[in-house]
């Protein structure tokens, strides 16, 4: 099985991330929206692994 991180994923790119998941590539979705993330979850839990985090606050993510 193929592997695909998608970085925005729940928003513009909502639908190649949803494509991946079903054409079989099991996929790490990076998301600030943790509701974005539940819809697209609704959609296809079993392929895709939610990493909700805020990517724009720099500080945060650069420990």
């Amino acid at each position: 099985m193929q592997h695909a991180l998608v970085i925005g994923g729940t928003g513009m790119l909502a639908k190649a991330t949803l494509w991946l998941s079903r054409n079989g590539y099991k996929v790490s979705v990076i998301g600030r929206s943790e509701q974005k993330m539940q819809q697209l979850l609704d959609q296809n839990p079993n392929q895709l692994t939610p990493v909700i985090i805020d990517y724009i606050n720099t500080k945060k993510i650069s420990r």
